[in-house]
């Protein structure tokens, strides 16, 4: 996954998925 994931501004990381859906599939360990 990429860092920008410390920026929950709607953004996407390299997945293509915002990085606040991001940040919640980290939590679930994913």
């Amino acid at each position: 996954m990429s860092r920008h994931d410390s920026h929950p501004t709607g953004q996407y990381d390299l997945t293509g998925r915002t990085v606040v859906i991001t940040g919640a599939a980290r939590g679930l360990g994913a």
